[in-house]
């Protein structure tokens, strides 16, 4: 006991993890860059402060209000402001040696909605006797995708899942799932790619043997008059 006493008054570092979470966000901004999902603090106290109600849990959080951020642009929140977030999580019985990430910066964008083309991913094989007869392509063909205005300008497509289809026999349809950037939400998260396949139709045709390019008056007898195919 007298050990164990003696040891809480000893100075100690201790580290402390808490979860970032972010409030205010305005309705029409969306965020473009990740922030961080944690906090590393490390802090040093006597023994006796950290016993005395200073125990933290995995859940610890600090909330960050963007409240006051109303248009795109970089917002950055310094060193000074991240250690001062975090000494008012810990009260003044610990001491900050020092917070990971020092600081915190992002990216805001207007957020925005467009109509954006599917782009169906599929690698097919094809059964003995069948063709393509033409593009492969989506129902719906578009999408309404919606998010960060500069993240939007940058897409062009919106493509499927890749997928692998072997021995195509005829004629299909397949829902496969759309391959939606991050950032960016979509009005549905599948579509049916369809698989315009035919197969090749076998039979005969007779057609008659005619000649051409005869000087006039003249005749010829073709032998035979007719072939089939």
């Amino acid at each position: 006991f007298i050990w164990f006493t003696r040891s809480l008054t000893k100075e100690h570092t201790d580290s402390i993890q808490f979860a970032l979470k972010i409030t205010g966000l305005d309705e029409n901004l969306s965020m473009v860059s990740d922030v961080p999902e944690y906090l590393q603090v490390r802090v040093k106290s006597e023994g006796f402060d950290l016993l005395g109600g200073k125990f933290f849990s995995d859940d610890e959080e600090i909330v960050l209000d963007i409240s006051e951020n109303t248009s795109s642009g970089i917002v950055t929140y310094s060193a000074i402001n991240v250690l001062r977030m975090v000494r008012e999580s810990l009260g003044e019985d610990l001491e900050v040696i020092d917070v990971h990430p020092e600081s915190i910066q992002f990216e805001l964008s207007r957020t925005t909605s467009r109509k954006i083309k599917i782009e169906p991913i599929v690698s097919i094989s094809l059964a003995e006797n069948t063709f393509i007869e033409k593009a492969i392509y989506t129902i719906p063909d578009s999408v309404i995708i919606t998010g960060p205005e500069k993240v939007l300008d940058s897409i062009n497509f919106v493509y499927s899942k890749n997928i692998q289809i072997n021995d195509v026999l005829g004629k299909d349809s397949i829902e496969v799932d759309l391959d939606v950037p991050r950032k960016v939400k979509s009005e549905f998260s599948s579509v049916l790619v369809h698989l315009p396949i035919d197969q090749y139709t076998e039979g005969k045709i007779k057609l008659a043997v005619q000649s051409s390019n005869l000087e006039e008056g003249s005749s010829i007898r073709l032998f035979p008059d007719s072939v089939t195919l």
